[in-house]
């Protein structure tokens, strides 16, 4: 059954990671991992994965969009990890033997975090139980902390304690919105069970003051985890302070979780007859955290903490869409792939500079495309593409939003939209140029061996999807679509 070996595959290899002795083994067991996982989620979309414990655990449609885009964003920075635990390992050669041991630990252990990190999303993604959502959501938590803390400094120490303690609490919140749904269904006798889809079916009955207060609690609780403005503000130091392939991995990936989370807790409010109520929130949570992602991105010095920003603004990018209603619905399933895949190779392609030239200072990065001159071209390209610039998929997903925006004739809404993509894509332009272009900064031969071929797969992705949308994707993406308030 396919929906259990997603939750299996993964939860086996992380224990083999500690019986394996070779550095090179581990390392081929996390890639053969990650694309056994994609073909896995693939073959969801062909075949029905089937349901486990009762309906607990029952993949639907928009399962299989989120179980691919994991397999993808997982894959890439798997292969990316694989040079990077290499250069990691060169590093200690000259460590003393007790050093050299404690890095080893690290590094099964960073592997193993890294499986379970990958089985608790794909929990979260199949989870049809209110409750094993929040379950599962909170234990992506719980597996991720770890990866954060990977170069074991002040700043990582602090930045993995941040993340754990805002994210609990916004998941603690999110435990509220759970009891109060439940309360929403105990007043008419609904029932007990909290399968999605059953209360889907029964939301007519549910009570409609305690479903609207369950929403709030959950956008506040999931927006949290999410990084939705302004409760991002563990974001930008977990982002920054992670591993690139981390943060790669938590920008492209983990929201994903967290916004299919709060995707659920709507389609419930739709049925019961409060989407509007829904719907309005998550268009002023949108453009507010667009409005604050603009403010602090321009003037950065930390071109990862830029990245961490942009995905602020990218998530309230998403929300907006959803928010907003009609085809914009549409666009804002769409972005959720084409944002995973061009911000994994953005943060792939950190990684690549960090090791290039030592540095996270963005005045410290000069003249990459005459030093690093791969490296240079994708950081360029991927400017073009979360900018939402053609011919990348982007450009058509941010165009959709705006559309539905102004369909919707919300004029001020679309304004302030298009306005604050206007300001990110002037600050973001204004850094990632900076640092592509000019004279200086010299590297030196021996770290101009970098691994560019994830970033670039992706990238190729990405402009495949701005030049051409296979009908059946869009169309699996349509009706999806449907069912949070397209029309």
């Amino acid at each position: 059954m396919i929906s259990a070996s997603l939750l299996i595959v993964p939860t086996i290899a992380a224990a083999l990671v500690w019986i394996i002795n070779s550095d090179r083994a581990r390392r081929f067991l996390l890639v053969l991992t990650a694309a056994v996982n994609l073909l896995l989620s693939g073959a969801s979309c062909l075949i029905e994965p089937g349901e486990l414990f009762r309906g607990w655990i029952a993949p639907d449609e928009i399962s299989k969009l989120f179980f691919c885009i994991t397999g993808i964003v997982f894959l890439a920075a798997s292969v990316q990890t694989v040079k990077y635990l290499h250069r990691e390992a060169e590093k200690r050669k000259n460590s003393p033997k007790k050093a050299y041991e404690d890095d080893e630990m690290s590094e099964r252990g960073f592997i193993s975090c890294l499986l379970i990190f990958l089985s608790t999303m794909n929990l979260v993604i199949c989870a049809s139980h209110t409750g094993l959502m929040w379950v599962a959501i909170e234990a992506t938590t719980l597996a991720s902390a770890p990866l954060i803390y990977f170069h074991k400094n002040n700043h990582s120490l602090e930045a993995t304690w941040k993340y754990i303690l805002i994210c609990s609490v916004g998941i603690g919140l999110a435990l509220l919105g759970n009891l109060m749904l439940y309360e929403a269904m105990q007043l008419n006798g609904i029932g007990t069970q909290m399968l999605i889809q059953d209360i889907i079916k029964n939301a007519g009955a549910l009570n409609k003051g305690w479903l609207e207060a369950s929403f709030i609690l959950f956008l506040v609780g999931y927006g949290t985890k999410m990084g939705l403005a302004p409760m991002h503000t563990w974001l930008p130091d977990a982002y920054s302070e992670s591993p690139s392939t981390v943060s790669a991995l938590m920008s492209g990936a983990l929201f994903n979780c967290s916004f299919l989370g709060l995707l659920r807790i709507h389609q419930i409010c739709v049925s019961a007859g409060v989407g509007d109520f829904s719907q309005e929130l998550l268009k002023i949570a949108g453009l507010l955290s667009m409005g604050i992602a603009a403010v602090f991105i321009i003037g950065q010095t930390d071109y990862k903490r830029m990245l961490a920003y942009s995905s602020v603004e990218h998530i309230g990018i998403m929300a907006f869409g959803i928010g907003t209603g009609g085809i914009a619905v549409y666009g804002s399933l769409l972005h959720t792939l084409n944002h995973s895949i061009v911000k994994t190779a953005l943060f792939l392609t950190a990684g690549n500079i960090l090791a290039a030239y030592g540095t996270r200072h963005i005045s410290d990065v000069k003249a990459m495309v005459k030093e690093v001159p791969a490296t240079g071209v994708l950081w360029m390209a991927g400017l073009l593409a979360i900018c939402g610039f053609p011919p990348f998929g982007t450009f058509i997903t941010e165009l959709t939003i705006a559309k539905g925006a102004i369909e919707s004739g919300n004029y001020l809404s679309a304004g302030l939209y298009i306005g604050f993509l206007a300001l990110i894509f002037a600050g973001i332009s204004k850094i990632m140029i900076s640092m592509a272009m000019g004279s200086g900064c010299l590297v030196p031969e021996k770290q101009k061996s970098q691994l560019i071929l994830p970033a670039a797969v992706l990238i190729v992705f990405s402009v495949i999807l701005g030049l051409y949308i296979p009908d059946w994707l869009s169309e699996a993406v349509w009706q999806i679509s449907l069912k949070f308030g397209a029309q």
